[in-house]
């Protein structure tokens, strides 16, 4: 489990919502390396993107702090953002729907 909470780390709260721009490409790192359909620059484009939503929506930052991957989802599809945050659906889709052995 510990690997696979490695290799999806960009997807943590804490670096979803606070981890700034210059720190969140080592979290980065090891996602793209293991899954290439995942571009580094989206995801790297799409963070920002996402907060801006979340402030829009008015989401408090201790709130999402505290969400699950699959709340980020939900996030995603309530306010039907798969065309902002590509890449970033892709990878909360592949981080709730892998297998563990």
């Amino acid at each position: 489990m510990e690997c696979i909470s490695n290799r999806f780390a960009v997807l943590e709260p804490s670096n979803l919502i606070e981890t700034s721009e210059t720190e969140l490409p080592k979290f980065l790192q090891s996602l793209v390396e293991n899954y290439n359909e995942f571009s580094a620059d989206g995801i790297l484009a799409e963070i920002p993107r996402l907060r801006r939503f979340l402030k829009a929506a008015k989401v408090p930052t201790e709130e999402s702090l505290g969400w699950a991957s699959l709340r980020f989802l939900e996030f995603v599809v309530e306010y039907e953002l798969f065309d902002p945050v590509p890449n970033l659906t892709l990878a909360l889709r592949f981080f709730l729907t892998c297998c563990i052995i």
